[in-house]
Order: structure tokens, then sequence, then C-alpha cells
């Protein structure tokens, strides 16, 4: 876990915090500033499998979203440079960010007149560089042998110590393969992990308490595993498979042993003498047999402090407490931060742990145990889970998941938020208004909300939406805010009978709350008086706790398209029309002129320009008599009325 101050873990666990991001180079000379960035993502891990495993070696991956329309982002050369993104909160202090490691970059892409992607790995890409032993000077010992495969890759090693750094690897060892695989053996041997730090160097490390912990106000969805990983209570140690091998303890029947085989820088140690067999392996299994947990997914507020390999205490609203060993994280920066983080592993069914080493940087990875979420601010309601070894087994209101399909009773597009048109990208017809009250969808708003616009309230201004809601029900909601102030301002927003007021603040300020509905309508308002209040990303959903902006049920705004319950709309800035399409009408209308190409409705429609190819008819409804045809020939046409 980085260290960061008092002021710092007080703030970042506020409901109402300010998240500050941005991208460096290793000089700290700001590359990319909040103004720039709409998005950041870095995905890391210590593990490469199923279970809690020594050895692994796998790079973080970072992807940056950056607004860029006047092409000066994409004219940097990024392609090789190293940089580094910085998350943190204001607090009481000052701002204080966290630098989450050393990446190198690889070209960006455009992916529209104005966003440009950046996707980057950390240091660790470079230790696939390919590498020989058979030159080196045998014996040497393990810590040796480590700084040597850094020293061939280009990069720095950052442990003092480790377990088993004094054992001597002899010649037997001299194999042909990447500076990773020699990496991860090593690590495997110290019963630890590889990954790069957040000063850039290779460490060894080891899931480690560190009394920190996540309640249930920063967190939105929590799913346990119904099982107990156990501890490790045995180190085996085979050259193949149904070799004897080396064990410690001995002389014990083992329930969940740790197994490894085919490490090539342990085959002398089979003839070495049995003093120095046991004290090897009774290092790793000092360093590995003590950890039980229950296999864990969170998602939550994000604190870019976490890292994988911390062992944090998750609490649940009823006050139980669980260890979470963080074996993959997500921590995505949008305005706010939010994070996803998991444990993994199999039941005690399961057996033998094997200890597959792995190359890859990041590699597809099945879990038997979790159930993995991709879409976007979708929650859904689940009532029970059970997990066994190879299956997971989710009991869900309307919803049945199956081996060869995704059969659903009921689909809905969009998000859950209860308010509609809350993206301020729709308009204001879903909401009262009085007084002075506009969107505002311009760039810099763009940048700055997950949503893309805000709603503007000027001098005595009011926005205010029913929403259905059940009685007795917790509610849970989420949005940011700038205040501005005048000679006598005054701001709040409400939520039913909850009212909270507002703070002056010149830059975005992230809120969260959640009330108890009294009445089957809810009405949800923000005012201001004397001053200006900007409010985006105003999220309500059913449940305890919100962190983030979703649209609501049956709503989308993509780019130029929107969809509503009451129909579809399709535009774009500098596009030559645009399409309406709901229950009253359709309409096309031409951007340049501002007039109706064509339009329908349920008694008439108009066309300003025909062209009909072919034969050309006019008639009564359900009748051939008194139709009138123009039929075209060559140099003319006939018109032909039928009496």
């Amino acid at each position: 876990m980085y260290q960061t101050s008092e002021a710092y873990r007080k703030a970042i666990v506020q409901g109402a915090r300010t998240a500050i991001g941005y991208i460096a180079d290793i000089d700290g000379n700001i590359l990319l500033g909040q103004e720039q960035l709409q998005k950041i993502d870095i995905e890391a891990s210590a593990n490469s499998g199923e279970n809690l495993l020594p050895g692994s070696c796998l790079c973080d991956k970072l992807k940056i979203t950056a607004l860029d329309p006047t092409g000066t982002v994409i004219s940097l050369n990024w392609a090789g440079k190293e940089i580094v993104p910085y998350l943190g909160v204001e607090t009481a202090d000052g701002a204080e960010t966290i630098p989450m490691g050393v990446f190198i970059a690889t070209e960006p892409k455009v992916t529209n007149d104005c966003l440009v992607e950046i996707e980057a790995q950390d240091r660790a890409c470079k230790l696939e560089i390919q590498w020989t032993t058979e030159k080196e000077h045998w014996p040497m010992t393990l810590s040796q042998l480590v700084h040597r495969a850094c020293e061939v890759a280009g990069l720095e090693w950052g442990s003092e110590t480790f377990p088993n750094a004094d054992l001597l690897i002899e010649m037997g060892a001299a194999v042909d393969t990447t500076a990773r695989a020699i990496v991860s053996y090593a690590a495997q041997i110290a019963g630890s992990f590889a990954r790069m730090g957040r000063d850039g160097r290779l460490h060894f490390q080891w899931y480690t308490k560190t009394g920190r912990e996540i309640g249930p106000e920063s967190a939105t969805r929590q799913m346990v595993a119904q099982y107990t990983v156990p501890v490790f209570d045995q180190v085996r140690v085979l050259t193949e498979e149904g070799d004897l091998g080396m064990l410690y303890p001995e002389m014990i029947e083992s329930t969940h042993p740790f197994q490894i085989t085919d490490n090539p820088l342990l085959f002398a140690l089979s003839t070495s003498p049995k003093e120095e067999q046991q004290t090897a392996l009774k290092a790793i299994y000092d360093q590995v047999s003590q950890i039980t947990y229950a296999p864990l997914e969170l998602d939550c507020q994000g604190d870019p402090s976490f890292e994988p390999g911390d062992i944090i205490t998750v609490r649940n609203r009823y006050g139980e407490e669980i260890g979470l060993p963080i074996m993959e994280q997500r921590i995505s920066y949008t305005g706010g931060l939010s994070m996803v983080v998991k444990s993994l592993g199999s039941s005690s069914e399961k057996g033998v742990v094997q200890g597959p080493l792995t190359e890859s940087v990041i590699a597809l990875r099945k879990k038997a145990n979790v159930l993995q979420r991709e879409l976007d601010f979708t929650r859904s309601e689940i009532k029970e889970v059970s997990y066994a070894a190879d299956a997971i087994v989710t009991e869900v209101n309307e919803i049945t998941q199956r081996v060869d399909g995704l059969v659903l009773s009921s689909s809905r597009t969009g998000g859950a938020n209860l308010l509609k048109g809350s993206s301020a990208r729709l308009g204001l017809e879903e909401w009262q208004v009085d007084g002075a009250v506009v969107c505002d969808v311009s760039t810099e708003v763009y940048n700055d909300t997950a949503a893309g616009g805000c709603f503007i309230l000027g001098l005595n201004g009011r926005l205010g939406q029913p929403v259905s809601a059940v009685a007795g029900k917790r509610y849970a909601w989420y949005c940011q805010y700038k205040l501005e102030e005048g000679a006598s301002t005054a701001a709040y927003i409400s939520h039913g009978s909850h009212r909270k007021e507002l703070e002056a603040t010149s830059k975005w300020k992230e809120l969260t709350g959640s009330f108890v509905a009294e009445t089957p309508e809810v009405l949800v308002e923000a005012m201001v008086e004397g001053g200006t209040l900007c409010i985006a990303d105003w999220t309500i959903t059913q449940g305890d706790v919100c962190t983030a902006w979703q649209q609501a049920q049956n709503e989308i705004d993509a780019g130029g398209v929107k969809i509503t319950s009451k129909g579809i709309h399709i535009t774009k800035e500098k596009d030559p029309f645009q399409a309406t399409l709901d229950n009253q009408q359709v309409r096309f209308r031409n951007n340049d002129t501002g007039e109706d190409v064509a339009y329908f409705n349920k008694d008439a429609g108009r066309i300003r320009r025909l062209l009909a190819l072919g034969e050309f008819t006019v008639r009564q409804p359900d009748s051939e008599c008194g139709a009138m045809r123009i039929i075209p020939v060559d140099g003319g046409a006939f018109f032909v009325i039928n009496d």
C-alpha cells in the first residue's frame, strides 16, 4: 500500500470529495491535465490463475481517453514514452496525488474528431526480452540471478531482501528463455509474486495486512463466495508429475498443498542434503501458509493508495467483516474515482493447487468462483449466489443465465437511474423548471463529467422531477456540483424531505447519500438563490450506495443518437439533417434551412420535394375507382383519370 497522510485517509472516504487526475512524464512535467482527460483506466494483477499462487509476474495496463479538439495531444511523440498517471483527492491540507507506476505508451489512436485513446503497459513489459543463462557465472544466489535478469531487461531491482534470497542456484538451471520466466521462477521460490512498484522498480511481494477497511458507505456491489479457501498446509516440489519430490512439512496428511512442478531453478536442490532442502521449502511454506479467505468481488469508491497484494477489511451494513487480499484491481478516473477489487480461489474440494507460471502480459482467465460483469452502469439485485468448485449458480429476479446462452424474461436498455434525462444532453423535457435553468454540453463540461453535460441554475433557478419509489425502501444518490456565490447565496438539493445545503466551490465536488422513501412518489429538486449552481451526473438508484452516474432505464444517449421511452432522435453537429421518430410524429429536417423535408403524424403528411420513379397513383383508400395516375413515357407523361 502506498503511504499517505492522515489528511488523505480522511478525505478519501468522504461521500463528498474532489478527485484529481493527470498524466505526467517521469520528470513530473504534466502532459495531460484534468481539463483534457476524459477517463483513466488502470488494470493491475498479482495473480495469474484461479487460485492464490506465488510466481506471477504480470504487467499493469493503462488506458487513457483524452479530449483533443485541436490535435495537440495526438501530435506529441507518445510511442515508447514513459509516463506516470497520478490520482488523488483534495484534502484539508491541499491536493495529495499518488503516482500509479511508470508506463510505456504505444501509438495513440483517434477515435473520433476530438477524442484520443492512449494505451500503455508498465515497465514489466521489458521482461519479455530473450535471455540465455548459459554464459552466466555459476553458481549464483537467487538474489544475484534476479538482479541479473533485471540488468538484462533494463530494469531496476527494488526489494532489499526476500525469502530464499541466498539459495544457491547451480549450472543445471541454465535454460534459453525470457527474463520474465526467470523472474517468475525466482518469485515462486521466494513464495512471492513479482510486480513493478509505484517507484518504477521491480519488487517481490506477498499479501500483507494494511489495517485499512472499506465500509458499506463506500461500496456499491459486494459478492462473496459461500466457502473459504483454506491455508496451504504443505509445500511440494516435484521435478515432474508422479515424482515423490520434496515435502515440507513431512509426515502429515495434507489436504491443501501448494505444488511446484518443473521449476529449473530447483533441479539441483533435489540432490542437496536434506537439511538444505527443508530450509528452502520451509521459507516458502512460512510465506504462503498464512492466508485463509473467502473469494470476494467488490465495486466501491476508488482509493489510489490500494494495490494488488494489500489485504484490506470489507465491512457490510450489518457490521460483518471479511478480509480481502487484493489479487486483481481496476481503478477508473472520470472526474471521480471508482474501483473494482477481487480475490480468487477454489473451494477445498479442488485438492492440490498447482503453480503454473505465466509469460503473458495479462491473460484471459476463467474464474469459477467469481461472477464477472462487463456491462457498464448496470446493477442487478441478486437474491442468492451459490458457488461450487467449477460452476456458479446465480438465482436472480427474472434473469436466468445458462452455459449456452442468456435468457431474459424482461429486457431493458440504459441503466438503473430513476432520474430521467439526467445527462442534460436530452434537454429539459423530463424536468420541472422555474427561473433560469439551461443545459450545458460544452467541451469543458463534456470533459469534466461522466454524463457529458450539466444543468446550470442561475438567480432563483429551480430544477425538479418526481421519481417513482416504494415507500419504506432505501435509495442512494450521487451527483457532482459547482456553486458560484453572489452577494447572498443559498443552494440545496433535496430528495423528498431529505435536504442538503450546498457550500460554494469553484471545482466539481462529488456528493453521495441515501434516504428512505416516505411516499410512492419522491420529489427530487435542486435550487439556488443569488448565485449560479451547476449540477451534473445526478443519479438515484435503489440500494445503500451510489458512486457513479448511469442513465435511466430505456434511455440511451450515444453520440448523436438519443433514445428515450418517448422515441428516437438522431442528430449530429455538421450533419445535413436530423430525424425524429416518436409516438406523435415522424420528422426529417434540413439542418441548413431549418425546414422539414418530410413530416408525418396520425392525420396527415407533408413532403417538400418528391421524386417518384415509375408510376405515381392517387386514389381513395381500398378503392380503384376515381384514381388518378401519372405514367412517365419517352418524351413526356400520360395523366390517366379513372371515373
